[in-house]
């Protein structure tokens, strides 16, 4: 009689476990991508030169975004992380407007007013590409003062815009190896390694970087281990820097303010690093 209660506990354990499997692989943009469609608020404060911002990916979506011109010789082009839209990132404008930038955030396929959907990892890039474009034709600025700039999973899609470009510089806010490495240690109980259709392999990517790099980490992020950066900064070419901050995930610029803004004017301001 146990053996038989024994055996239907274990078949019902495998049953749950392939239903986990056959989820995650059929429906693993939920789990990665968590997109708001409303604005939270008003967008961006007045006393901040903005104004709102479309254009077109290669494959004909519309992407919204905001170009804020402080008449500087370098602009960022910014990729936020997975989560929200960019009316959840207004105090981004005012980083840049600290550190004299001109900027333009934009959101996604999928994110806030921006048209389409994310179906796979290449639509991202193509989004990445649409942003260029739009600097460096509509916009007319030269790569060579261009900054390109990602948090988080945003990282992943600056690292892909990035590669063997003769850009200013690369910022990268608490990257990640691979999505699969952050997956492994979500899931540990389930082969995601091998499920997920989403690589964002940052390692690979990384030692085609051709300018300056500065990566931003918290040493108490819960969601991507500063590890991660460590072995990152390893594999990028010189010019790099690594720097240690504190605070969690999403709170990091707010907790180590001082640190956060000494290190980024440092670089923005060592002519040996960027030169325009």
């Amino acid at each position: 009689m146990k053996k038989i209660f024994f055996l239907k506990w274990l078949i019902t354990l495998v049953i749950i476990y392939i239903i986990w499997i056959v989820v995650l692989f059929f429906l693993q943009e939920k789990f990665i991508f968590f997109p708001t469609l409303e604005y939270s608020h008003h967008p961006v404060p007045s006393e901040l030169e903005w104004e709102e911002v479309t254009f077109q990916t290669s494959d004909g979506f519309e992407l919204s975004g905001w170009w804020m011109d402080n008449e500087a010789e370098r602009t960022v082009l910014f990729f936020h992380g997975n989560a929200g839209n960019i009316s959840h990132r207004t105090g981004q404008l005012f980083i840049f407007q600290r550190l004299g930038l001109n900027a333009l955030l934009f959101d996604y396929r999928g994110y806030g007013k921006s048209e389409g959907k994310i179906s796979s990892e290449e639509d991202l890039y193509r989004d990445a590409e649409a942003g260029w474009n739009f600097l460096t034709e509509e916009k007319n600025i030269d790569q060579k003062n261009i900054i390109i700039w990602g948090n988080s999973l945003g990282a992943a899609v600056a690292l892909e815009i990035a590669q063997e470009k003769n850009i200013a510089g690369v910022v990268l806010e608490s990257p990640f190896l691979s999505l699969r490495e952050i997956a492994q240690l979500q899931y540990p109980f389930l082969p995601v390694r091998w499920l997920l259709k989403y690589g964002f392999e940052n390692e690979k990517k990384i030692p085609h970087i051709q300018a300056p790099l500065i990566l931003l980490h918290s040493q108490e992020d819960e969601v991507i281990p500063i590890s991660h950066s460590e072995v990152l900064l390893d594999l990028a070419p010189s010019p790099k820097t690594l720097i240690p901050l504190t605070g969690a995930h999403l709170r990091m610029q707010f907790d180590s303010t001082k640190e956060y803004f000494r290190a980024l004017k440092d670089f923005l301001d060592d002519k040996k690093l960027l030169s325009p």
